[in-house]
């Protein structure tokens, strides 16, 4: 029940003024990407009582900000600095092709140090991971930088078959090792 309310109040943060975050630079990916741990709140909530380690909860907040802040950069990136961009997106008037890397960076360390406590505290096999996780973001990093980049429209990942095969063999490591 809680869940659902900060989901609502997540949603009218990001779309309704005064707030309407969508528009204010950075504002955007921190607001957005908190549906990721809120949705791992309702698969937990599901299945567990007690509340989900902070750790795992910082994790899935970061690497939804990672993923948001690169979709932001690949538009940004393909834009050209034009005045379309703004216009599409209002929060892009505040974004620089800099800022928005370094975002990415602080963002990637954030959910490595996250993982690291989870591992460390709750799972120390998981260890296996990380060179698979490192692999992951380094690929995302790269196909952030290609023209017209599949990042700005996720949904054109299943392009990349390699990726996608990566991404599920790694999925299914995590599996076993969890």
């Amino acid at each position: 029940m809680l869940t659902d309310a900060v989901f609502f109040i997540s949603g009218l943060a990001y779309n309704v003024p005064p707030v309407r975050a969508k528009d204010v630079p950075f504002l955007d990916v921190l607001v957005e990407s908190a549906n990721n741990p809120i949705r791992l709140g309702f698969g937990w909530f599901a299945i567990r009582t007690g509340s989900p380690p902070l750790s795992l909860v910082i994790a899935f907040w970061a690497i939804g900000a990672l993923l948001m802040t690169s979709k932001r950069f690949a538009e940004f990136r393909s834009a050209g600095g034009d005045a379309f961009i703004v216009r599409y997106r209002k929060s892009f008037a505040g974004y620089t092709d800099e800022s928005l890397h370094i975002a990415m960076v602080l963002y990637a360390c954030l959910f490595a140090f996250s993982y690291g406590i989870l591992m460390q505290k709750y799972a120390p096999r998981l260890i296996l991971m990380f060179p698979f996780v490192l692999v992951f973001l380094g690929w995302w990093f790269a196909l952030c930088y290609e023209p017209h980049s599949i990042v700005q429209e996720p949904e054109r990942l299943i392009r990349r078959p390699w990726f996608v095969l990566y991404c599920c063999a790694t999925f299914g490591l995590l599996v076993l090792l969890v």
